[in-house]
């Protein structure tokens, strides 16, 4: 169930998405869908008390969240596909973490249930479905590698599955709206990509969802 949640199904919804969405979507919608759901899925299963900071963090993150998508613009046919698949993939997110807390799984045991179910149907996968690994240089399958594989991959549900076991789902889901933050402050870097000021406006408020409730209890 774990692997069939975040495993081989997760990117793959994901990279079906962007070729139909921007990736500035992705960014927003995915975090934005773990949080809300995060909170909804706790509140239901384990009757968490929400204090009133988090609830207004939580609204601000969505607030600014929501500043990202409106900056891309909202689009119909395959951009609202796109953005279903994304909203599709933050709701999953949400019910791994609840799972990881209710089965009270530890983080490498979950990751390595993950990576290993993930690997079992790869082989049937590239007979099937034309990857284009065969035209792709040594030096791209390896950052591929590291980059999906690794970071993204393992390195990641380590991580995150960690961080839920000792936060809970919904404290840990407010991390999520580093994404889209990190994402435009890395591609200031690495692509001279300048945010627009209504995107950095938004992580702004992102980043006052996400400091709000620490700050009232300091």
């Amino acid at each position: 169930m774990l692997a069939l949640l975040t495993g081989l199904p997760y990117p793959l919804i994901i990279n079906q998405g962007l070729t139909q969405a921007p990736a500035a979507h992705a960014a927003a919608l995915s975090p934005a869908f773990i949080v809300f759901f995060s909170f909804l899925f706790s509140r239901i299963a384990f009757r968490d008390r929400v204090s009133g900071q988090r609830v207004i963090g939580i609204a601000v993150i969505m607030a600014g969240l929501a500043l990202f998508v409106f900056h891309a613009g909202i689009g119909s046919g395959d951009t609202l596909r796109g953005d279903l698949l994304f909203a599709g993939s933050g709701i999953m997110f949400a019910v791994y973490a609840v799972l990881v807390r209710l089965w009270s799984v530890d983080a490498v045991t979950a990751t390595i249930a993950v990576v290993f179910f993930s690997c079992l149907p790869l082989p049937l996968l590239h007979i099937l479905a034309p990857s284009g690994l065969g035209a792709a240089s040594l030096a791209e399958i390896a950052t591929q590698l590291v980059i999906q594989g690794f970071l993204a991959g393992a390195a990641a549900v380590v991580l995150y599955t960690f961080v839920v076991r000792q936060l809970g789902p919904q404290p840990a889901s407010l991390f999520m709206p580093f994404i889209p933050v990190t994402t435009a402050l890395v591609g200031m870097v690495a692509l001279g990509e300048i945010p627009a000021p209504l995107q950095f406006a938004a992580i702004a408020v992102i980043t006052f969802g996400m400091i709000f409730p620490i700050l009232m209890r300091a």
